[in-house]
């Protein structure tokens, strides 16, 4: 192309290079995006009736499993609300 057309031919180029770019850049926004909305659907599930996630059990948990001392409630607790539907 830059030995038929030396201006016109490169500028073409860079035009689609950066065409191509930024529907790369936002379909990788768009799998960002839709994957955010998952999770915090996700931990919305999660959240008590206030609407927060218990940090106490959480920490209390962590320090169970840190010391191998019973059952990880705040785990038992995400896993009984969390339900993934492949393809959701």
């Amino acid at each position: 192309m830059h030995n038929a057309e030396p201006i016109l031919g490169p500028f073409i180029f860079f035009i689609y290079s950066l065409f191509v770019l930024l529907i790369m850049v936002n379909l990788m926004i768009a799998i960002i995006t839709d994957v955010f909305r998952q999770i915090r659907k996700e931990a919305e599930r999660a959240a008590g009736k206030d609407g927060e996630l218990d940090a106490g059990l959480y920490l209390i948990g962590k320090v169970k499993r840190f010391f191998g001392i019973g059952k990880d409630i705040m785990e038992e607790n995400i896993r009984t609300k969390f339900v993934y539907v492949a393809g959701e």
